[in-house]
């Protein structure tokens, strides 16, 4: 088990309206979400490799995210939560990678699933950490000072130091500070 100590929020920085599947389901071509991110991963180098491609996910040669959240708010899996991601250059060692179908504009299923998943990498990797106060139970409302109190930041790709980027399409802290509820249209 590799430390984990960050969680890094992403975007596909695809069309908005973009669900990435590609195909029909079913047939030979289909592709979820993180196939397509996947065939992108591969046509920059990113490349998996060792018994993790094995065991999660094999069919996915070179997607760097742990998570893909597609517009109608699923969870795909990418890589395993023990192999080092290729998302966030200089911070992959001790963190998980998760992406969102889009660029700024994203579905309340999104948010639901996104919010979802972040408590329970938190609760995941707390536990992993070491002992927990079973007393304090892991809710929405209280990830953010649980990942607080066990040393496990939550930032968007851009919030990193020395990271020139404007993904995800949002501000993460704000959306943290408003208790991991969808924004509010304006």
């Amino acid at each position: 088990m590799r430390p984990i100590n960050l969680i890094v929020i992403h975007c596909s920085a695809s069309p908005n309206t973009d669900s990435l599947f590609r195909g029909q389901a079913g047939k030979a071509n289909f592709r979820n979400p993180a196939q397509t991110i996947d065939e992108w991963h591969a046509e920059r180098g990113f490349r998996r490799t060792g018994d993790f491609l094995h065991r999660q996910e094999p069919n996915l040669k070179a997607i760097g995210y742990h998570y893909v959240i597609d517009r109608a708010g699923l969870v795909f899996c990418g890589r395993h939560v023990d192999e080092i991601g290729a998302h966030a250059q200089g911070y992959n060692q001790t963190s998980i990678g998760i992406c969102m179908v889009g660029t700024d504009q994203f579905s309340p299923a999104q948010w639901t699933s996104l919010a979802h998943l972040v408590t329970c990498e938190v609760a995941r990797v707390t536990r992993r950490n070491g002992p927990t106060d079973r007393r304090d139970p892991l809710t929405q409302g209280a990830c953010v000072a649980w990942a607080e109190k066990n040393g496990i930041r939550i930032a968007g790709h851009r919030d990193l130091p020395n990271v020139h980027k404007s993904c995800p399409g949002f501000d993460v802290s704000t959306w943290l500070a408003d208790g991991m509820e969808a924004p509010h249209a304006a």
